[in-house]
């Protein structure tokens, strides 16, 4: 694990501190869930932008989103993509 340093405002803070009482989590907790959650939404947009333009098969596209194959499949559906 890697341990990270970030700078955010304190409006910021005030929201994350409060999500985590709500949650009755740590605000660190809460950081690390929106930061995952973020990296795999973006994976997944990756994946579908490199298979659109070509530059990467299916199967990798696949394998780089991390999504289960129906799931993919939707997301390649729903960006308009013939496979």
């Amino acid at each position: 694990m890697v341990n990270v340093s970030i700078d955010i405002s304190e409006d910021e803070w005030n929201l994350i501190t409060m999500l985590a009482q709500n949650e009755k989590k740590k605000p660190e907790d809460i950081l690390s869930e929106l930061i995952k959650e973020y990296l795999k939404e973006e994976r997944v947009k990756i994946a579908i932008k490199l298979l659109k333009e070509d530059k990467i098969k299916f199967r990798n596209a696949w394998k780089l989103s991390g999504l289960s194959l129906t799931k993919f499949m939707e997301e390649v559906n729903k960006a308009g993509i013939n496979v």
